[in-house]
């Protein structure tokens, strides 16, 4: 099994990050009307999962996912919402992926939008889980709530699934994840 380099240090490009992002949401919103809300899990989405974990092999690397989730139908901030994050995921003893960081939400914009649609500095803090049973986890540090939910295989190595409302909307919400390509040793 290939492994990248050592991440000894994470080099960030702002920009392509941004444009990445953003394209994944634009994705999301295109897919919100064609993904049915599930009963139970997608097997190919656990298999995507699983296959996810045993590249990572055990809990001395890491593979970066990015999640992010676009709801309609709220009035606050026009009539979508969308969350964002960036995390670095390690493979637990039970075979699932966690990884925690900030969330960045477009209901909270800094006073040069549109060149910056998410205010950094007003960020929530989440643990994301991925279990092998393909549902996503979001334990919210900042709000205290837990949700779960089924994840689908959307193709090309991205998942999607519907979730509980984000903010003061009411409406559920479409998450879409996917992960970078390769794993990354964690520094000792």
């Amino acid at each position: 099994m290939m492994r990248n380099a050592s991440a000894t240090s994470k080099q960030h490009n702002p920009g392509r990050r941004v444009a990445t992002i953003l394209a994944m949401l634009a994705a999301s919103v295109g897919l919100l009307a064609a993904v049915p809300n599930p009963a139970h899990a997608d097997p190919a989405a656990a298999s995507l999962i699983r296959s996810w974990s045993d590249q990572l092999g055990s809990a001395q690397y890491a593979k970066p996912i990015i999640l992010t989730c676009t709801q309609g139908g709220g009035s606050y901030y026009g009539s979508t919402v969308s969350i964002y994050s960036s995390v670095w995921v390690t493979r637990q003893a039970d075979g699932s992926l966690q990884g925690g960081g900030p969330v960045y939400s477009s209901d909270r914009r800094t006073s040069t939008w549109p060149s910056q649609p998410f205010d950094a500095t007003r960020t929530d803090s989440s643990v994301f889980t991925l279990t092998l049973s393909g549902e996503l986890v979001e334990h919210s540090n900042t709000w205290g709530f837990t949700q779960t939910f089924e994840l689908q295989a959307l193709g090309n190595g991205m998942l999607g699934g519907w979730g509980g409302s984000i903010g003061n909307t009411g409406a559920p919400c479409f998450w879409v994840i996917g992960a970078v390509p390769g794993i990354y040793l964690i520094p000792q």
